[in-house]
């Protein structure tokens, strides 16, 4: 397994691409998201799991928010839904694995935000979705940051580990290779450090084909003002997870919606689509399983995205014009 040179990020939280929505595990939407690394959206990171970063995605390749761009959205990396925005903040840690096939590529990223998750997104819901307009939290995180030893991954096509820097924080690790075909049990487990040892399992959420709408044009316009009906063959367990964000705005401004993967569909209201300004935006849509863990005092969030897939073979995720 080839794996590329390790990323450092200088931030005592990873700032990935694609901002997703903020981490809230009390309510279906948040991790993000946050979207694709090719575009704006990129690896769905949530919006909360990572520094606050500037919209579009880190343009790798991963689609979160991710998670989490358009796709794990907010940082991949982060990306992720954590504990609710509001009140004394519980010490939170994330765990974002992503692997799409085209290319093949996967990309692994952990943080543990002492603060909380690095943006407070409320949210105003709309039936499987929810609208978030995120700030950064104040003050940030510094350094040397909390780690939790090596973060061993297996289960997978090939062992994988993450080792913290000096300073505490993780290198991305990202490679050529899918991590997963989707169904198999990923083992995450933690040496132990700042953060106590954790171990625990998240299923490889299986790839979803988009059947409806066609996303393919480069010129994809939305219309905000109608409710928007997806289709998707090849879901299982866990759930689907569809971001669209504004590009007008610096901080995530989002409409985040999850669905049973199960369910082969599901309906964007307009509604909550009108929340987000006309213009230049993003959008992903990927599978996701997500396992949460107790560390001591922390909340550790260990999430799988495997990017959709649109007919034609193309990831789902890129570029809209909201209008």
């Amino acid at each position: 397994m080839r794996v590329s040179a390790p990323i450092r990020s200088p931030l005592p939280f990873l700032a990935l691409a694609a901002l997703s929505a903020c981490n809230s595990d009390a309510a279906a939407p948040a991790d993000t998201a946050a979207p694709a690394d090719t575009a704006a959206p990129a690896d769905t990171a949530e919006a909360s799991d990572t520094a606050p970063t500037t919209q579009p995605a880190d343009g790798t390749g991963d689609s979160g928010s991710d998670d989490s761009g358009a796709a794990d959205t907010a940082a991949d990396a982060a990306g992720d839904t954590g504990p609710a925005d509001t009140g004394p903040q519980l010490r939170t840690g994330f765990v974002s694995l992503r692997s799409n096939v085209a290319p093949a590529h996967t990309r692994i990223v952990a943080t543990f935000l002492p603060g909380g998750p690095a943006y407070h997104c409320p949210e105003q819901p709309f039936g499987d979705c929810v609208f978030v307009r995120c700030t950064p939290r104040r003050p940030a995180d510094p350094l040397p940051a909390p780690d939790s030893g090596v973060i061993s991954i297996a289960g997978g096509a090939a062992p994988v580990s993450l080792s913290p820097g000096a300073d505490g924080t993780y290198d991305i690790v990202t490679q050529s290779t899918n991590l997963w075909s989707g169904g198999e049990a990923l083992t995450v487990a933690s040496t132990g450090g700042d953060v106590p040892a954790f171990s625990g399992q998240v299923g490889a959420p299986m790839r979803i084909t988009v059947t409806s709408p066609a996303t393919g044009a480069a010129d994809w316009s939305l219309a905000r003002d109608a409710d928007l009906t997806l289709t998707w063959t090849g879901g299982a367990a866990g759930e689907v997870v569809v971001l669209f964000g504004t590009m007008a705005t610096e901080d995530p401004n989002e409409v985040e919606c999850h669905f049973q993967a199960a369910a082969g569909q599901g309906v964007v209201p307009a509604a909550a689509l009108g929340m987000l300004p006309a213009g230049d935006g993003y959008f992903s849509v990927a599978s996701r399983n997500v396992t949460p863990l107790a560390a001591g005092t922390w909340s550790v969030r260990v999430k799988a995205e495997s990017d959709a897939l649109s007919g034609d073979g193309a990831l789902v995720q890129g570029s809209v014009d909201l209008r």
